[in-house]
């Protein structure tokens, strides 16, 4: 097994659990009492966009796991699949960093670790698809 290969894996493992994570949110983020506060058309709109992200996450981490030879090879589309899975995590660690700043919500003070946790996440997922890409 090369070194691309155990990155796309280590990458779809990664991503599969992020899946699993937004599973929660609905529990974890205490999104009932919110969406009661919403109007029925926002309260679709952020339900609908969370479930295909998380879809998205269940699509991405399978076929990292499923077709990791074909991606290590990283050949015209695996190339451009990688470089944009690569893209969007680390716009997600970025976004991490720099929108859910703890010291802008009070609930995340509480939670300070959970920041820097993902923050180091993303930007894991970043490298581990972006390096198979050759383009480092």
């Amino acid at each position: 097994m090369t070194i691309n290969e155990i990155f796309i894996l280590l990458g779809g493992t990664l991503t599969l659990l992020m899946a699993l994570f937004h599973t929660r949110f609905y529990t974890l983020f205490s999104w009932g009492a919110d969406f009661k506060k919403m109007t029925e058309q926002n309260r679709r709109i952020i339900y609908t966009i969370h479930i295909a992200l998380l879809l998205l996450f269940f699509a991405l981490g399978a076929i990292s796991l499923f077709s990791y030879q074909e991606l290590a090879r990283a050949q015209k589309f695996t190339q451009i699949f990688l470089l944009a899975t690569a893209l969007f995590w680390f716009w997600r660690a970025v976004w991490q960093l720099f929108y859910f700043k703890p010291s802008r919500n009070r609930k995340m003070k509480k939670m300070i670790w959970m920041h820097y946790i993902l923050t180091i996440w993303f930007f894991t997922l970043c490298l581990l698809y972006l390096i198979p890409t050759g383009l480092l």
